[in-house]
């Protein structure tokens, strides 16, 4: 099962995106420093990104990158993981970079953004 420690927030949706359910994670990053760059105010959450289990749902849709083995894009839903692409996400797929992932996300920890250093 392919699946990365990340960092990111946990978001309250709007009138705007509340497709999305009460809350939907963003910003995710590898290092904790970068996520808090987003929101210095938030805390930031230890997360695994991880493929689905058979059955279970999920809106959010990971890049799997071969080069380096790992999840590098997380986005809430698949056209804006496309967005990532400048030929969109089947031409990556094609030269053979990667592959689109629907995911689950996992909260491992919440960490404190004062304790987070820039």
């Amino acid at each position: 099962m392919k699946e990365t420690m990340m960092y990111c927030h946990k978001l309250k949706t709007t009138k705007y995106n509340s497709s999305f359910g009460e809350f939907y994670y963003a910003d995710f990053f590898h290092i904790p420093w970068a996520t808090k760059q987003h929101d210095k105010t938030l805390p930031i959450l230890r997360v695994t990104v991880r493929e689905l289990k058979n059955g279970e749902k999920s809106i959010y849709w990971g890049w799997w990158d071969n080069k380096e083995n790992q999840f590098i894009f997380v986005q809430p839903a698949r056209f804006i993981l496309g967005a990532c692409f400048e030929y969109g996400i089947d031409a990556e797929v094609k030269r053979g970079s990667g592959k689109d992932h629907n995911v689950a996300i996992d909260e491992l920890e919440e960490l404190n953004p004062k304790d987070v250093k820039l």
